[in-house]
């Protein structure tokens, strides 16, 4: 069963609390790891950074929407425990060069290079000169996953800004991949990393896949009966 949350927009003073939630969640991602390393600590330290410096940008972009879901009970009224984030695009593909991630120290530039320039290039393969809406996050802290906040994020989102007449593309991980598919979003493409090509301590991966999905425009329905996200 949901808990009991309060769904509302973000804003910078919830930056903290975001960077604190994206960490956590990602942090047993392979995808993850092999952008920040494999000590706990220091992974820690360069998500923050790299959330500090990029959040403000989003919260005050005109096209980008970004949310929280804060817990309403009396032990923790108001704590933040998951968040969103989309943005409208025209469907115009930005320059090269254009729109790139920063890289504080401790993140491996030349892997999130090659990922995030792979995952770039079959999201615009798929929908370059197409309207669409990009949904970049919904993360939730993990001692509050599968209780359905995910889904209830989605649903707020969907109502809130009108996603039902909009395509909506989602670049995510397996272990998300069945939530969206839940709600309606279709695999297009994948993104396959073969992780074993990276070596060092991370040696002996095997070949990682990203889906890259898209849900036309459509009723957004909450199923009852499934198991929570």
């Amino acid at each position: 069963m949901t808990p009991p949350i309060h769904i509302s927009m973000a804003t910078p003073a919830d930056i903290d609390a975001m960077a604190t939630i994206i960490s956590r969640a990602m942090a047993a991602d392979l995808i993850d790891v092999f952008q920040f390393g494999t000590n706990y600590d220091k992974a820690m330290a360069s998500k923050r950074a790299l959330c500090h410096a990029t959040f403000p940008a989003s919260l005050q972009d005109a096209d980008t929407r970004v949310f929280k879901a804060s817990l309403q009970n009396d032990n923790y009224d108001g704590m933040v425990v998951a968040f969103a984030s989309l943005t409208f695009n025209s469907g115009e593909r930005p320059p090269k060069g254009e729109g790139g991630m920063a890289f504080p120290e401790g993140m491996d530039r030349e892997f999130c290079g090659m990922y995030y320039g792979r995952m770039g290039e079959e999201r615009w393969r798929v929908l370059e000169g197409r309207r669409h809406v990009a949904w970049s996050s919904l993360h939730v802290l993990p001692e509050y996953q599968r209780q359905g906040i995910g889904t209830a994020l989605l649903a707020w989102g969907f109502e809130a800004f009108g996603l039902e007449r909009e395509i909506v593309y989602i670049g995510t991980q397996m272990r998300g991949r069945n939530l969206y598919r839940r709600y309606g979003w279709v695999d297009v493409a994948f993104v396959d990393v073969d992780l074993s090509e990276w070596g060092g301590k991370l040696r002996g991966y095997g070949v990682h896949r990203s889906p890259i999905m898209l849900r036309q425009p459509g009723e957004f329905v909450r199923l009852e009966g499934v198991v929570n996200e």
